[in-house]
């Protein structure tokens, strides 16, 4: 493999759909909901760029 080869890794809406509260019928709610402010919060501690 290229050593110049980069790998960029994105989040997007689904990998936080149970957080923000979205749940399926197989799945449980968690018992911390996350707000925007907290995303916004954990990506920018990720240093996740937009």
């Amino acid at each position: 493999m290229d050593s110049n080869y980069r790998l960029k890794v994105g989040i997007d809406s689904y990998c936080f759909h149970r957080p923000f509260g979205e749940v399926y019928p197989h799945q449980y709610k968690k018992e911390q909901m996350l707000t925007m402010q907290d995303f916004l919060a954990y990506a920018d501690r990720g240093n996740i760029q937009s």
